[in-house]
Formats: structure tokens, C-alpha cells, sequence
């Protein structure tokens, strides 16, 4: 059994857009070019603030079928719960503006959510199956659930076992359904430093490649930071 830290919860946890950008190395020009989704979107404003650009962004997560009051209050707590775990962690350094924006991204999430729920923007959806067609996104991303919710022995900051490698694999078959051109998943290394593959990476690049997609890993600024972001896995079709 693993002594790295872990949690027995799904973090509902937000994220602006400039940490989107960061964490999968993309630039606002890559995201003007056709449409994208975001799968286990949680409470971040990547969509609020990408559509304010003009950037044609979907969001999905299992929440999603609660009210915006609901959403709120389950956020708020969820982030109280969160940052008092994680600052046991000495792996995560976290600040108070880090702190801060997490606040601030649910609260513009919700504002966003509550206007534009019933009109396809925020789509209720689980991994392994998700409510879309064949190919009708440009890109997919998904950050901080795959990999990161595996059981902390095979790399994940998680102590559940539900989230398997076979999870991971019928997940990323899902992703590749989707998408039309490229997946970005992130992070791919071990929650817990020193930076290594995550256990299950492997074969989901296996997987995907099967599946007619060509893998690489994109270097990533953030793993300076954090040992996990070294690399975001880029999966594009070929």
C-alpha cells in the first residue's frame, strides 16, 4: 500500500482559462479553429470565459444535472473541503491567489451556467459514455479526472478503486469516438513526485493508437511546478 497522499472523494474543483491554456499547452489561436469539448469540466469557466473570446467550447460533467443553487453550495463546499486536504500535501504548493481564483472560476461557472444550461453548452455526461455522436468535435480534452482518480497506488491522488485501468481504457475509446481531430489529456505522470509515467499511460496511448490516432507527449511548462504536468498526452488522428 502507497503512503502518498490521496482523498476518497471526487474534487469539484474549477479552473479558469489561462490555467486551460497552461495545463494542456494550448494558445486561444489553437482553440479558434473548430469546436471544443471539455469532458469533466467540473465548476471551471474555461467555457464562460472561452465564449466571451468568441471560442466555440461545450462543457460536460456528471454535475451537470444539478441547479445552478445546487451547483453553487455543492462547489463552495467542495473547494473549502479541497484546499484543506490538499494543503496537507506537501507535493502541492498552493497559494492564496491560487485559492482565490478557484472561488472565482465557479462563481463565473455558474453565472455562465445558469443562462446557457438548456441550450447544449453544459451537457450532463459520465465517462465511460457520453451523449454525442460519432466525431462531432474538433478536439477533446479532459484534465485532472483520468489518470489523476486512479488509486493512488497506480499513480492517481485517489484511495478508490473504481477508476481501473480498465475504466481508463473504455474512457479513452469514448474520447476517441468523439473527436475528430485531437485529444489532450493531462496529467499522465504519477500525482506523487519524482515525475514517472502514470501506470495506466501506456496503454490508453496503445489504445488510441489502435484506434487511428497517433500519440505523443508535448513537453509541459507546469511540471516545473508540479511533477505530474511534465508532460500533456496530444492524441491526434491520422
Amino acid at each position: 500500500m502507497s503512503e502518498d497522499f490521496s482523498i476518497p472523494y471526487i474534487a469539484f474543483f474549477g479552473r479558469p482559462l489561462e490555467e486551460y491554456l497552461a495545463m494542456f499547452m494550448l494558445t486561444e489561436a489553437d482553440l479558434r479553429s473548430g469546436q471544443t469539448l471539455d469532458v469533466a469540466s467540473g465548476p471551471s469557466s474555461f467555457r464562460a470565459e472561452g465564449t466571451a473570446l468568441h471560442l466555440d467550447i461545450v462543457a460536460c460533467d456528471p454535475m451537470y444535472k444539478l441547479s445552478p443553487e445546487e451547483i453553487l453550495a455543492h462547489g463552495r463546499a467542495s473547494i473549502a473541503r479541497s484546499i484543506e486536504d490538499w494543503e496537507k500535501n506537501p507535493n502541492f504548493p498552493m497559494s492564496e491567489d491560487y485559492k482565490a481564483k478557484k472561488y472565482a472560476s465557479l462563481e463565473n461557472f455558474v453565472a455562465d451556467y445558469a443562462v446557457h444550461r438548456g441550450e447544449g453548452a453544459y451537457v450532463y455526461g459520465e465517462l465511460p459514455q457520453l451523449p454525442f455522436a460519432d466525431r462531432c468535435f474538433d478536439r477533446v480534452l479532459s484534465g485532472n479526472f483520468l489518470f489523476a482518480y486512479a488509486h493512488v497506488d497506480h499513480g492517481g491522488c485517489y484511495d478508490g478503486t473504481e477508476f481501473d485501468l480498465s475504466f481508463h481504457l473504455r474512457a479513452v475509446e469514448e474520447i476517441a469516438r468523439i473527436s475528430r481531430h485531437e485529444i489532450r489529456l493531462v496529467p499522465v505522470e504519477y500525482y506523487a513526485p519524482p515525475s514517472r509515467a502514470h501506470d495506466y499511460r501506456d496503454a490508453a496511448c496503445e489504445r488510441l493508437e489502435e484506434l487511428g490516432f497517433q500519440c505523443r507527449l508535448q513537453p509541459n511548462e507546469l511540471g516545473a511546478v508540479m511533477s505530474c504536468y511534465t508532460h500533456v498526452l496530444v492524441a491526434e488522428r491520422v
